[in-house]
């Protein structure tokens, strides 16, 4: 790049100059220009001797004198003055003619009101600096004599002497800023008046006010040349003692001549490609005699090169050189394996685009070689071939790898939130013209790079200074803000792709005192794309982070969970909508993933996390019909781990109504590390939206509050289960055979005491779906403890509020079963040809949840009766009333969990139950069924 010096040098040089012209020759010296035929010497005077018209005369001579000077001057008018009939003392002026001068000093003589004043022009517009007395000229005849004289500080006085004495006019300051070339005297007249003009005894005497030689700008052009231009052209003296010496202080020889106002230099042997010096002038001079004051000029060069290259994309590769290049004389070939180049545009005279025929693959090597490359000035390209790598960022070439949200207190860290990049590639990344997003606000990066496999920290412009000297730092005019307690951070090259994105909570730092502020959150292992929280933790520095620095907390961290479908939302009747756990791959396999029945008109990834993705079908889907989504392995997250469909279906959503929905399973116990939970299931035939149905606590028979389950169209078909809770990852964690992608978390949840409670899911007008009023006392007797222990539904077609219909989860399970088939679940197929069935016959009281009960299904075509279930020894004693006397429907279903009227547990044996159903009618059902309670020493 070339770099240009202007000096303006005002030096003022005095120099003594006088004019001394008394007209004795009988003819006009040498010297004069202007109306020289008007005018002639005559008995030792200029006398006008101009042609009988109205018109205007004037001769000028030399004259630089301008400071510390007198100008004296001898005038005689034979008539009295007028507008039309006048003169003037010009005293110093830039041109000798009137009519072109733009600055000068001037005496008018007798133009308007009869008198003798003092003018200044600057730039053609005349101002009266000393006005004289009005009617001094009003005479027949005027004769007089004119003295005016300035000193060194621009005071001007002016005087006349009309008789024998001086007299003053006034006195008025102006200045020298300008150099004086002329001085002279000018008539106006008419045809009576152009003959009695006469002009005697001009002198003029003083110093020159000389404008100084001035440096415009010092430059090298190439290796061979260094030019300095000045204001004037220069005398070819004291050549010898300008001296060009390098930063090092050691002189560069070579030949120093001049051409009008240019100094060259040619050194003798070529300058380095990069050259910086100093030029030292001494007794320069002007044709004019202009002097340069003895001064220095620090240059610099950088040769002619290419500055950076980039790829505009894969078929056009941008040159950028550091100078103007003489772009019609250069030429450009493209080595193979670039292919052929079509085209080179030159953008401006530093930027070259190259267009290729043959796409260019990424992470691929070019080759440019150049021939006639040079500025205009003849500056040669420093090296003839561009090489380079072909590379374009892609996804997670770059990767966040630490952030803060609270920086106060402060543990040692500047208090400025900072994110902390790092580049995973193997190749140097330019990131101007980068953007970080948060908040769907996009902020641009201007400068900045990034090695391989480096840290850059990116923060506030005022943060910069802050941060340790040793580290990359790139600051942002606006950074920002970071919300503390969770936001989405993407990363974006200069071509809009998204580089790396992360979905961020502060429950990453799993609570502790670190969540007051100070702390970082860095990233374990920079190769795990999951974006999990598994894979980030609070920085362990006592500094509270490692910005630019490796990550305290770096360890090998792969990511093995392989990506699972999490939720389906039905859009419409043929758009749908599948999240993921973690992003997935883009590609034309996702198309794979829609069940054959449907076909894919369009697929649009809809968050730059690429966890959800829309899919539109050409056909609207069945109503009653149940599309599941296939298992695809060609389907994989960014570690390669194959996505998990799950047992994910959807259908034609229908409108929910009483009992479609049932509850079928609650924890409201939980031990102290989890949290309660409400199983819901879909019993009915169609597919439902789960945004349609509320889960509330009862009070007095109305809902207390509506919560929603979800603000998504989620679909539930038929038999599905869904588990509620506040925080499914606690949920999941306590039961982890729970299926994942049936955990709803919602905003909060009713209401569950440890002894009894009254909950329901409802519609969103706050229609009653399913009830349960459940109590403790429901669980099994035998149990120790119901702390932890679930209460599930026995017959998914049985009455809700019946005590019968529920009982303590097994312990084989693990106490729950959420999201899965209720570990104490019965079969409820109504029989024709019995009204009472037992299942199992033989059942073990033990606690174990295994067969811990026997259940008795009522099974009969009319209504309005009244059952009894009583128990029986083998000698006939009363054990147990199951039922006496209750309303039964046609389908009912009751337990006996071995214990007597007491609550005793019975012993092993043989027992006969006595079934029996009264109708008004007078119609009795009856039937004995045995059962055998069996032991177990376990």
């Amino acid at each position: 790049m070339k770099w240009f010096f202007v000096i303006f040098l005002f030096f003022s040089a005095r120099l003594t100059a006088q004019l001394n012209e008394l007209f004795d020759a009988g003819f006009i010296t040498n010297g004069w220009d202007g109306s020289v035929d008007k005018f002639e010497s005559l008995n030792g005077r200029l006398h006008l001797n101009a042609n009988a018209e109205s018109s205007e005369a004037w001769l000028f001579h030399s004259s630089r004198s301008i400071i510390q000077t007198e100008w004296l001057l001898d005038v005689e008018m034979q008539f009295d003055p007028s507008s039309q009939n006048f003169c003037r003392y010009y005293l110093t002026a830039d041109k000798a003619n009137p009519s072109e001068i733009k600055n000068g000093y001037y005496i008018n003589i007798g133009a308007s009101d009869d008198d003798i004043s003092l003018y200044r022009m600057v730039n053609g517009l005349s101002v009266k600096l000393i006005d004289g007395e009005n009617g001094r000229l009003t005479k027949s005849v005027v004769k007089l004599s004119i003295r005016v004289t300035v000193d060194n500080i621009g005071k001007y006085k002016l005087e006349v002497n009309t008789d024998l004495d001086w007299i003053s006019e006034g006195e008025s300051m102006g200045d020298f800023a300008y150099d004086s070339q002329f001085a002279g005297v000018y008539c106006k007249y008419t045809s009576t008046r152009s003959k009695l003009f006469y002009f005697d005894n001009l002198k003029i005497n003083g110093e020159c006010y000389n404008v100084p030689l001035k440096l415009i700008k010092s430059e090298i052009e190439t290796n061979k040349r260094v030019v300095t231009f000045f204001s004037e052209s220069l005398k070819e003296s004291n050549l010898s003692k300008i001296t060009l010496f390098d930063n090092n202080g050691l002189k560069i020889d070579g030949a120093w001549i001049t051409t009008d106002n240019q100094l060259l230099f040619t050194p003798t042997n070529n300058l380095p490609s990069d050259f910086s010096g100093t030029i030292y002038f001494e007794g320069l001079t002007s044709l004019l005699d202009a002097i340069l004051p003895d001064t220095s000029v620090f240059v610099t060069y950088s040769q002619l090169r290419v500055l950076t290259t980039k790829m505009l994309n894969s078929s056009c590769l941008q040159i950028i050189f550091n100078k103007n290049v003489h772009s019609s004389i250069a030429e450009f070939l493209v080595d193979q394996p670039s292919g052929e180049m079509i085209n080179a545009v030159w953008t401006t005279n530093q930027i070259l685009n190259l267009n290729f025929d043959n796409p260019l693959h990424n992470r691929s090597a070019y080759c440019i070689k150049m021939s006639n490359v040079s500025t205009f000035l003849g500056d040669i390209v420093l090296d003839s071939q561009v090489k380079g790598i072909y590379f374009i960022p892609e996804r997670y070439d770059v990767v966040i790898n630490e952030f803060i949200t609270d920086p106060s207190p402060s543990m040692g860290l500047p208090e400025y939130e900072f994110i902390e990049l790092y580049n995973v590639s193997d190749f140097e990344i330019d990131l101007s013209g980068w953007q970080l997003g948060v908040k769907n606000i996009k902020y641009s990066i201007l400068s900045g790079r990034i090695s391989p496999h480096s840290l850059a920290v990116i923060t506030s412009e005022k943060a910069v200074l802050l941060f340790p000297r040793d580290i990359n730092v790139i600051g942002l005019k606006t950074f920002p803000s970071l919300t503390k307690t969770g936001g989405e951070i993407t990363i974006y090259s200069e071509l809009g792709t998204v580089i790396d994105v992360i979905k961020y909570k502060d429950s990453w730092g799993l609570r502790s005192f670190k969540d007051d502020g100070g702390w970082s959150f860095e990233q374990i292992d920079a190769m795990n794309r999951s974006g999990s929280s598994s894979n980030w933790a609070y920085s362990l520095d006592l500094y509270g982070g490692t910005p630019g620095k490796p990550n305290s907390v770096k360890a090998i961290n792969p990511d093995v969970t392989p990506p699972r479908v999490t939720y389906l939302e039905m859009l419409s009747d043929n758009e749908l909508t599948v999240n993921f756990s973690e992003g997935i791959v883009i590609d034309n396999n996702l198309k794979s993933l829609i069940p054959n029945e449907l076909s894919v008109l369009s697929v649009i990834v809809l968050n730059e996390r690429n966890t959800a993705v829309r899919y539109a079908f050409n056909e609207s889907i069945e109503k009653g019909r149940q599309y599941f989504l296939k298992s695809q392995n060609n389907i994989t997250d960014y570690a390669g781990n194959k996505l998990i469909t799950g047992d994910v279906a959807f259908g034609k959503i229908e409108d929910t109504e009483a009992g479609d929905v049932i509850i079928n399973e609650v924890l409201f116990n939980p031990i102290s590390d989890d949290v309660d939970f409400i199983e819901i299931l879909n019993r009915s035939q169609k597919t439902l939206s789960l945004k349609s149905i509320f889960v509330g606590r009862m009070v007095n028979n109305t809902p207390l509050k509506l919560i929603p389950l979800t603000y998504f169209n989620i679909p539930m078909v038929s038999g599905s289960i869904w588990v509620l809770s506040i925080d499914t990852a606690i949920t999941k964690t306590n039961h982890p055979k729970a299926l994942i992608e049936r955990l709803l978390e919602v905003p909060e949840m009713p209401s569950m005491p440890d002894d009894k409670g009254d909950i329901a899911i409802l519609s969103s007008n706050g229609q009653v779906l399913d009830r349960l009023a459940y109590d403790e006392n429901w669980h099994f007797s035998l149990l120790n403890t119901t702390e932890g222990i679930s209460l599930e539904r026995i017959h998914t077609l049985g009455q809700t509020q019946a005590d019968y219909n529920w009982l303590s989860a097994s312990s084989s399970t693990g106490y729950s079963t959420p999201t899965l088939l209720n570990s104490q679940s019965r079969s409820f197929l109504p029989s024709e040809k019995e009204v009472f069935s037992i299942y199992p016959d033989l059942f073990i009281p033990n606690g174990d949840g295994i067969d811990d009960v026997t259940a008795i299904d009522v099974s009969t075509t009319q209504p309005g009766g009244v059952i009894s279930l009583i128990v029986y020894n083998s000698i006939g004693k009363v054990m147990k009333t199951i039922a006496n006397n209750q309303l039964v429907g046609t389908i009912a279903s009751y337990t006996w969990d071995g214990t007597n009227n007491s609550g005793v547990i019975v012993p092993p044996g043989i027992y006969v139950m006595n079934c029996s159903i009264f109708y008004k009618n007078g119609i009795t059902q009856s039937q004995k069924k045995s059962c055998i309670v069996g032991y177990t020493n376990k």
